[in-house]
């Protein structure tokens, strides 16, 4: 069995002496990718074999089946157009049998199969040509390869969604938020982690100025997930990246070198995914902007909110039942009391443990289809079969 994945799965060997954009270049451009790939390559396949399309006639004999750890394939840039590219010319020779997993859509939420370019419609059609069964993240993804005419699309959400062992992971979630809400928690009593603030959105300075103020007054940590702020945490570069310019937040009363200092005390980086789950143990909450960086925070067991920037972001975290909020509503919640918060998350996650069960459910029909076992880390977690009636 095959895995056609970056060099580095899920952690990053010889980080420390790397340079940050190596870093970056080798976990995919965002240290979010290591979550996904980490659930299938360390919890479901472990003994599969690394490879690239590059490699893929050279080292995979036909009617090999071949995972692909799929994510955010289906998208309008000119870079999805020349990455799919590559990937249908690669295919075009082989005869493996396909296997993939999360695809996902980067598109706007009324977007048809027409707007997509010609290699990615080719793309989706090679690979719908040689996967029986397709594993996609959400409700959008299988409606586009719907209008293709390819109806095998079974939606499971995020594979990291099955990274924590525990069936009642929902349930104890929940339990943790009760306890910080009986005792009135409040924000300078929380171990806080927020995620990094993603930019061009109308509500990005501020959401960001509402990060800021936690990391100065309550020694918040920020997750750090893309190259320009890597850059400056390493000592790279003494100047902040340009998203972190002072003119992007009008009105904060932070001068730069102040700002700057903040960030090199809040900010952190994960090169190993197994160590950003275990730092996440720590913490009573994390919350931001990034599916992934949440999604490390809830599979160590640790409450997490996604500040939703956009509806296909938002259907993702309706898909998996995970606690999320558009990021304009937080701005409106208290600043100084984080308790409605903490309540918005609790309907979602007393709903996480059965649809977690029921995503399990079809992910293993799609291993079976696919004529592969399920592996025992999400057989664990799938309905107990109710017990027969006696005769």
């Amino acid at each position: 069995m095959w895995i056609l994945d970056l060099q580095d799965r899920h952690a990053i060997d010889g980080a420390a002496l790397l340079p940050a954009a190596e870093i970056d270049r080798r976990n995919g451009n965002n240290a979010g990718n290591f979550a996904f790939r980490y659930a299938l390559t360390q919890r479901f396949f472990p003994q599969a074999q690394a490879g690239t399309f590059a490699l893929l006639n050279d080292l995979v004999a036909p009617d090999t089946a071949v995972l692909m750890a799929c994510s955010n394939w289906i998208g309008l840039s000119p870079e999805h157009e020349q990455a799919n590219q590559e990937r249908f010319e690669s295919l075009q020779s082989s005869r493996v049998r396909t296997v993939p997993f999360g695809l996902g859509c980067q598109l706007p939420a009324d977007t048809r199969f027409e707007a997509l370019g010609p290699w990615t419609q080719r793309f989706l059609a090679q690979l719908a040509g040689s996967s029986p069964s397709m594993s996609v993240r959400d409700e959008q993804t299988a409606a586009i390869l719907e209008q293709m005419g390819y109806r095998q699309a079974v939606v499971t959400g995020c594979p990291s969604n099955f990274i924590h062992p525990a069936p009642d992971l929902g349930a104890r979630l929940a339990q943790r938020l009760q306890v910080l809400l009986d005792e009135g928690a409040g924000w300078a009593d929380l171990a806080l982690c927020m995620t990094e603030y993603s930019g061009g959105y109308t509500f990005s300075a501020d959401l960001f100025r509402r990060q800021y103020q936690l990391i100065k007054a309550h020694a918040a940590t920020y997750v750090v997930q893309d190259f320009p702020l890597l850059a400056f945490l390493l000592r790279e570069t003494a100047e902040l990246p340009v998203e972190y310019s002072l003119h992007h937040f009008p009105g904060m009363e932070a001068g730069i070198a102040t700002l700057a200092r903040h960030l090199r005390r809040a900010g952190v980086y994960f090169s190993a995914f197994d160590d950003w789950l275990l730092h996440m143990r720590r913490f009573d909450l994390c919350l931001g902007m990034r599916l992934h960086g949440n999604m490390a925070a809830l599979q160590s067991g640790t409450p997490a909110l996604v500040l939703t920037h956009d509806e296909r972001t938002a259907q993702l975290c309706e898909t998996m039942s995970l606690p999320h909020l558009p990021a304009p509503d937080w701005l409106d919640l208290p600043a100084d009391d984080p308790g409605p918060l903490l309540r918005h998350m609790l309907p979602a996650l007393s709903r996480y443990d059965a649809r977690r069960r029921e995503l399990a459910g079809r992910m293993a029909q799609h291993l079976q289809a696919c004529g592969l076992d399920t592996p025992p880390a999400l057989a664990d977690l799938l309905p107990v079969p109710a017990p027969e009636s006696a005769p």
